[in-house]
């Protein structure tokens, strides 16, 4: 499974990127914005990095590009 680091645009000030799963069926690049569950609603976000792994035991999924 590959994963992203992602910054959220949550209208909070915020420092360090958010980790998402990958679905199979989405082929990410660094610099893409995609949809991403942030608490109860999806929000748009910039793929910052893409990793192989994850520290974060069950990452959400990042919803659509």
């Amino acid at each position: 499974m590959s994963y992203a680091r992602v910054a959220v645009d949550s209208g909070r000030p915020q420092r360090d990127p958010f980790t998402y799963s990958i679905p199979g069926d989405l082929a990410v690049a660094v610099g893409q914005g995609v949809l991403v569950p942030f608490g109860r609603q999806v929000l748009q976000g910039v793929v910052l990095a893409l990793e192989d792994s994850s520290d974060i035991a069950d990452p959400r999924p990042i919803r659509s590009l």
